[in-house]
């Protein structure tokens, strides 16, 4: 790559106007009416909200099996028990989802479950060892053969002793902290804008024959060009997220690098997108890259919830849902880092890079 070529191409974006009320007054400002507007979607009660889990358990010895029972017997609407035959049976129903973990009791507890959110993993702890507890003291008191409802504990009692330790816990992210994240991953998709015009100024004003002439190959100039772009990108991306994290308190300090690396490449891929939709859609007067881009823009971020919350599923489908949904869990959960975000982002940038730096350097007119 030509070190000119990008910091010119740098310091052209830095001068633009325009690009300063586009990627930076208007997603702060969205974020602001966003998140007071729906603030009352958004609640940081972290229990209420969480589903029903499903533990299913197998237990051989009878006698551990009738405390477990009568014990488990007063627990309340946050979590039901089941028996189930075997540990196959208990593990094919997790993979099913028809269940959310799998208990064993032997010599120890064996717990085997799916893939628990923080608040989950609490509750379920909470419950295990107040029952561990009771069917510890109940063998205690068979073994030394006093009557078996001797210091059985009620249904109150049990109930008032499962506490769920709150205070360790991250809240939930406010709509404000939601809006946030969610309109800084959806302004950066607004960088295939950018990748369309890339080529298409620099023809009209002449840049591109000029660069031509000199001893710099094709691949080298597209390159330079398209990296000096991404430049301006991850400053735009830097400064949002250092005014959301001023403005309304988003952790980005909990998983600063691997958030700014999710957005980054998100807005990489889409840079890369629009770059190729302008070699392959947009020759004359033909505009088809320009439309076909907004069509891609509006459809990835309904998908990837950057208007509202969406499921697992319909995330899925969308390289913002990817980066969204892997970076909220890494600032409001425990569970272990998803780079599928990084990682499929970084995929379609190369694809499509090396798509239109080929189809470019063969082009006869540039």
């Amino acid at each position: 790559m030509n070190k000119k070529i990008i910091i010119r191409t740098l310091i052209q974006s830095l001068r633009e106007k325009s690009n300063y009320i586009y990627f930076v007054a208007f997603p702060i400002t969205l974020m602001f009416i966003l998140g007071a507007v729906l603030q009352g979607v958004f609640n940081n009660d972290l229990v209420s909200d969480i589903e029903p889990l499903t533990v299913q358990y197998q237990i051989d010895d009878p006698e551990v099996r009738g405390i477990f029972q009568q014990v488990t017997s007063f627990t309340d609407g946050t979590i039901h028990f089941e028996e189930v035959a075997n540990k196959k049976e208990g593990l094919a129903n997790i993979r099913q989802q028809t269940a959310d973990a799998y208990l064993s009791f032997s010599d120890h507890v064996e717990v085997q479950s799916r893939e628990l959110s923080n608040v989950e993993k609490t509750i379920l702890q909470s419950y295990l060892v107040e029952i561990v507890q009771e069917i510890k003291r109940q063998s205690i008191i068979m073994e030394q053969q006093l009557p078996p409802t001797a210091g059985l504990v009620s249904a109150d009692q049990f109930t008032d002793a499962i506490v769920i330790d709150q205070e360790n816990q991250r809240e939930t992210a406010t709509s404000y902290q939601y809006y946030a994240i969610a309109m800084i991953s959806l302004f950066v998709l607004y960088f295939s804008e950018t990748g369309l015009s890339m080529f298409r100024e620099a023809r009209q004003h002449g840049t591109v024959q000029r660069e031509l002439v000199t001893p710099l190959s094709r691949k080298k100039i597209i390159l330079s060009t398209f990296f000096g772009h991404f430049v301006f990108g991850m400053c735009v991306v830097l400064l949002l997220m250092l005014l959301s994290q001023f403005l309304f308190d988003v952790p980005w300090y909990l998983r600063f690098g691997f958030s700014y690396f999710n957005l980054i490449a998100l807005m990489g891929s889409f840079l890369a997108l629009g770059l190729f939709l302008e070699t392959v859609g947009d020759r004359g007067e033909k505009r088809i890259g320009s439309s076909t881009t907004q069509i891609f823009i509006q459809l990835t971020g309904f998908l990837g919830g950057a208007y509202f919350p969406t499921n697992e599923t319909m995330m899925r489908f969308s390289p913002l849902g990817w980066a969204l949904a892997s970076v909220r869990e890494s600032l409001w959960t425990d569970n272990p880092l998803h780079w599928v975000g990084i990682y499929g982002n970084v995929g379609i940038l190369l694809v499509l890079l090396t798509l239109s730096v080929v189809i470019l350097d063969k082009r006869e007119v540039f």
